[in-house]
């Protein structure tokens, strides 16, 4: 049984019924591993198993035992798995994790080439279905990076590799409503093969066939989409005080467990909540540990996963979380993990709490699947002003944030960089109307920033004597002035330009300069941490409320 619930939950099954039960049962036996090989992973992964749960299958057993058939031979698994040799064992396990590094490493790769090709032309984003390929992406990966695209855009993705003079092939998946086998069968006389269930798929075709599948399955989203609400939802399952969370409580809501797909886990919520500390945890900083006090004055500790600072409320906001029970330094205790926030909307907002208090009405387009059509239903209504900025060629015309002017209406194409640009905006536009539109502009890469902000300087040293706006930069660019700040002085750093004069708005350079890499390298890594910053902003935009986005100090 311990290898059933392996199976069924690192494959999504759908945890209910029998399977359910079944799942149980294998989580008992994982509890007291007598397999060496799963002992041995355990011991690779820092696991105590005697707490095993299935996100510890889905998150830490399940991706290492996958990435040597996304990377590999998938057949020496079952060796593994029935070895009574520990020495065996621990040697496979030791490959495993390899794998498994260089499978996030490939992932990521993977991830930010597709994030590059749609920030070359936008294009691509606007269309109902993400259709990417490359020669030389990693076939085994596929799949997890179009999972990944799935969660960023909110539309189906089809990622495949196209290397030259063979066939194309790849993986799809999709969101809920959309069936994507569906979609892909409207090209079946042009592939080679093809299969998958509505969430997920597979094909192969020649390449030459590319752009007319990309119209066909394009055609067949659009028409399943029709009367679909594709917005992203939080169902909370009940809304509480901290007070409520017993240990006792909260054990009785693990009764409930496994949790996954088909039954997920309990979604909490508390309602007027203030952030009283926050603390970096982990062994690079990355995850954060938040005390949050209630209304009642109680505080507990939120465990945020990969959670960034610059999200968390300064003022007071409502908190959707999970809750668990841990064995934390060793005695049992109730373990929060941060799911979503919003910011609090009084009855009345008090001046300066809101960003603007003429909006009377937000229309939410984020989830679109066809948004230049949706465009044109909003923009024919009345005065209005399109808020674009990266790319200048395509639909729309946009104007970049300096030049916005007052107007009735505010499109907001791209996801704005931060907060603050975001409140400009509607301060200089002051919309009684606000349109919320999530075309991706921009790349928050370092590596693909530094490349653009690089370009556009050597423009300006060639045509405006070395005189930059930083204004101008920021919009050019759909990043923060704070970052693009950071940027040139990482130029400067680097000996690629000097500075021969710079305020607040202005910066004027000229060729070569004296390399610093030791400050240079410094200024890598606060770019990162501060394009981290955006990156978490868009997407905080990507599936906050809207009444509450539009509500933040």
């Amino acid at each position: 049984m311990d290898l059933v619930a392996l199976g069924c939950v690192a494959d999504v099954a759908g945890l209910s019924g029998d399977v359910r039960y079944l799942v149980q049962l294998g989580l008992a036996q994982l509890r007291n591993p007598q397999r060496a090989g799963l002992q041995a992973i355990f011991e690779r992964a820092d696991l105590d198993p005697s707490r095993l749960t299935e996100q510890h299958i889905g998150f830490v057993i399940g991706p290492r035992l996958n990435a040597i058939g996304r990377l590999a031979d998938a057949n020496p698994v079952v060796d593994f798995l029935t070895t009574d040799d520990p020495t065996k064992a621990a040697d496979f396990a030791a490959r495993l994790e390899g794998l498994n590094s260089e499978r996030r490493f490939l992932t990521e790769q993977v991830l930010q080439g597709a994030l590059a090709m749609i920030e070359r032309d936008p294009a691509l984003a606007d269309s109902p279905v993400l259709i990417l390929s490359h020669p030389e992406w990693p076939g085994g990966v596929n799949g997890i990076v179009a999972s990944r695209l799935v969660e960023l855009f909110n539309k189906p993705a089809i990622l495949l590799t196209s290397p030259a003079g063979k066939p194309a092939s790849g993986s799809a998946r999709s969101v809920e409503g959309i069936n994507i086998t569906e979609a892909i069968a409207a090209g079946a006389d042009l592939l080679l093969g093809y299969g998958g269930h509505p969430m997920a798929a597979g094909m192969s075709l020649d390449s030459a066939n590319l752009p007319e599948f990309r119209q066909r399955v394009a055609n067949s989203v659009r028409q399943q989409a029709v009367g679909l609400d594709l917005t992203r939802r939080l169902a909370i399952d009940a809304y509480l005080h901290f007070d409520d969370l017993t240990l006792e409580a909260v054990a009785d809501l693990e009764r409930l467990a496994p949790f996954g797909a088909g039954n997920p886990a309990i979604l909490l919520a508390v309602c007027n909540v203030k952030a009283v500390e926050v603390t970096s945890i982990g062994k690079t900083g990355e995850h954060l540990q938040v005390m949050i006090e209630d209304e009642n004055g109680t505080v507990r500790r939120v465990l945020w996963w990969q959670g960034v600072r610059d999200l968390i409320p300064e003022d007071r906001f409502d908190l959707a979380f999970t809750a668990r029970t841990s064995n934390y330094r060793g005695g049992l205790e109730v373990q929060l993990e941060w799911v979503a926030s919003r910011e609090r909307v009084s009855d009345q907002p008090e001046v300066g709490k809101t960003l603007t208090s003429a909006v009377r009405q937000v229309l939410d387009y984020r989830a679109s699947i066809d948004p230049l059509k949706d465009l044109a239903a909003v923009t024919t209504k009345s005065e209005s002003v399109i808020w674009r900025e990266g790319s200048v060629n395509g639909d729309p015309k946009g104007l970049p944030r300096a030049h916005l002017v007052p107007a009735e209406i505010l499109v907001i194409w791209n996801p704005p960089p931060g907060r603050f640009e975001l409140k400009q905006a509607l301060d200089q536009v002051q919309p009684e109307v606000v349109a919320l539109f999530a075309v991706q502009a921009a790349s928050d890469d370092p590596q693909i920033f530094l490349t653009q902000l690089g370009g556009l300087v050597r423009h300006a040293l060639r045509t405006r004597a070395g005189e930059i706006a930083i204004g101008q930069f920021a919009g050019l660019l759909n990043q923060r002035e704070d970052t693009v700040r950071l940027g040139i002085r990482w130029l400067i750093a680097r000996g690629f330009v000097r500075s021969i004069e710079m305020d607040d708005r202005t910066v004027v350079l000229a060729e070569a300069g004296v390399p610093d890499m030791a400050t240079a390298g410094e200024l890598e890594k606060t770019i990162r941490i501060a394009l981290e910053e955006t990156a978490a902003f868009r997407s905080f935009y990507l599936r906050a409320d809207p009444s509450g986005l539009l509500a933040v100090s």
